[in-house]
């Protein structure tokens, strides 16, 4: 286990690719523009912690705590960050393409404009996020919680929503003909079957 980095070391731009983080607590450090690059910070604690413009890209972040982080424009594609805990974190504009978020809580986080296309949220917890605007094509949104989601404008082409919870969720001009439908609860509380 990683001791923790105190006080909160300021790592703009720092090159950490590949660095072993795991455990760490980073929590309250800027990493703004940082190289996390196949980083391994499984269990780390990044709570409150700016990461705007970090590279993430393949990283492993299982586990981790990014509540109420600041990573906005991130580059994570294929990173994996299953069971992360972000609540209230902002990731907008982010590219999270391919990313592993099965099990990862995004209540109340803000995803506008990110790029979550190919990624898998597998029972994940997404009550109250926003996803205005964003790019979920062929996200695998099983067992989800998206209820009072904002979901506006988003493209959800290919997207499966098997079991996923919508309820209450805004999908104002999102097009629920083109995502799996099965066993998922509607905005409105009605089940659809339609593509089971």
């Amino acid at each position: 286990m990683v001791e923790a980095i105190s006080p909160a070391p300021h790592l703009t731009s720092a090159n950490l690719a590949g660095a072993n983080l795991k455990d760490a607590n980073l929590a309250n450090a800027v990493l703004a523009l940082a190289n996390l690059e196949r980083a391994k910070g499984q269990g780390a604690v990044l709570n409150d912690a700016d990461l705007s413009e970090a590279n993430l890209s393949e990283a492993d972040f299982s586990q981790a705590a990014f509540n109420r982080a600041k990573a906005a424009a991130v580059e994570a594609p294929l990173a994996n960050l299953a069971g992360m805990a972000a609540r209230g974190s902002t990731w907008s504009g982010s590219n999270l393409q391919g990313a592993n978020l099965d099990g990862a809580t995004l209540s109340e986080a803000g995803l506008s404009q990110a790029n979550l296309t190919g990624a898998t949220l597998t029972n994940s917890q997404l009550y109250r996020a926003n996803l205005i605007g964003a790019q979920l094509g062929g996200v695998d949104f099983t067992g989800a919680n998206l209820q009072e989601a904002l979901i506006r404008d988003a493209n959800l082409a290919n997207a499966n929503l098997t079991n996923a919870d919508l309820r209450g969720a805004n999908l104002v001009r999102t097009d629920l003909s083109v995502a799996r439908l099965c066993q998922t609860r509607l905005a409105s509380g009605e089940i659809s079957d339609r593509d089971c």
